[in-house]
């Protein structure tokens, strides 16, 4: 819930490292409980949603005007 107050009060750009850090908090916790590991698949998919959201972040950042000149 604390996440989600922040992506509304907060810029996504800023906000999205500590959203991925859940996926590698909830692989420590998994292993600390349970002593369950995660199969080949997950850091993979970990990886492809880091990546494609901090894409998103960046294509949405706002660029400032271009200047024109003539």
């Amino acid at each position: 819930m604390a996440i989600a107050g922040a992506f509304r009060h907060g810029q996504a750009a800023a906000i999205a490292p500590f959203e991925y850090s859940a996926l590698a908090w909830a692989l420590v916790l998994d292993w600390a409980f349970w002593q369950a590991t995660p199969d080949a698949w997950t850091p993979g998919g970990g990886a492809l949603i880091v990546a494609s959201g901090l894409w998103l972040a960046r294509i949405e950042v706002p660029r400032p005007a271009a200047i024109r000149i003539g």
